[in-house]
């Protein structure tokens, strides 16, 4: 799926595809907070990263 979405972009950016098992309608439950906070965390951390933004510890 990720290297279809590539191929149909000219954009040059990267594509990222998240799948996760326990996804679907009821997405988020039954993962615990933890889990729920790595995920978020690197989704930002991507979403900073794309943008140039300059994150500090």
């Amino acid at each position: 799926m990720t290297a279809r979405l590539q191929t149909a972009t000219s954009s040059g950016h990267p594509v990222v595809l998240w799948y996760d098992e326990m996804g679907g309608h009821a997405a988020g439950r039954g993962r615990g907070v933890s889990l729920r906070v790595e995920d978020t965390a690197r989704e930002l951390a991507f979403m900073a990263q794309q943008l140039g933004l300059v994150v500090s510890q």
